[in-house]
């Protein structure tokens, strides 16, 4: 699999770790790394729907909010059970960076269900866990996220957690980032490498004007695998 560089403005304002590493990628006198040998390797199969926006009224609001969210169902074809447990990134063309689920009222996934007519739908949290293998034991679930900069004509999907596939990535450079020290407290930490996951892409175009948002159709206008 080629590893491929994000160019655009949005997606340099990822982890910046992340970034450098891409950054080293992009030039032609680096090889591109490969996963260690012998490393599983195992991609679960994901089928999913256009992105909508959806206006709910919360309890206790009097104006309703406009969401964003996307229903998706995953299967474990891998030939053994797998760890289910997704990250799922919206970046807007005007660099805005959200995590679906992130301040998410329960009442919304409760709206999306009722007009699906799907109450069996799981929300981000409920969908994580062990995937076990077999059509049967596929999940579905719903993905969320507040509404964007109204003047974002492109946003961009990025999925993890669909697949084993990982890479070691060495930075030419150390660079210090800001890491949690797992009890709550962020300090600076060195960083020499960088491991990069197999990532589903997915861009998207909306061309409407703000004031239409909330009959918005975005347009998928790529799709792609990559390592982030």
């Amino acid at each position: 699999m080629n590893i491929m560089t994000i160019s655009k403005s949005r997606k340099s304002l990822a982890v910046v770790a992340i970034v450098a590493a891409i950054a080293m990628l992009a030039s032609p006198s680096v090889a591109a790394p490969r996963a260690d040998a012998g490393a599983d390797s195992w991609t679960l199969e994901i089928n999913y729907s256009a992105p909508l926006p959806i206006v709910v009224k919360l309890p206790g609001q009097q104006t309703p909010q406009l969401f964003w969210y996307f229903t998706y169902t995953v299967a474990n074809h891998t030939g053994q059970d797998q760890m289910f447990t997704p990250e799922i990134i919206l970046y807007t063309a005007t660099g805005q960076i959200i995590q679906a689920g992130a301040g998410i009222n329960p009442y919304v996934y409760r709206a999306i269900k009722k007009i699906h007519n799907e109450p069996l739908l799981l929300d981000g949290l409920s969908v994580m866990g062990k995937l076990l293998q077999g059509e049967d034991n596929a999940k579905s679930a719903i993905a969320v996220f507040r509404n964007f900069d109204p003047k974002a004509a492109e946003f961009d999907i990025f999925f993890s957690g669909l697949s084993g596939d990982s890479v070691l990535v060495k930075l030419p450079t150390p660079i210090k980032i800001t890491a949690s020290d797992g009890a709550k407290k962020n300090k600076k930490v060195k960083k020499s490498s960088v491991i990069l996951t197999k990532t589903l892409w997915l861009s998207y175009r909306i061309g409407t004007e703000a004031a239409d948002r909330a009959q918005a159709k975005p347009k998928l206008i790529s799709k792609s695998w990559i390592m982030r």
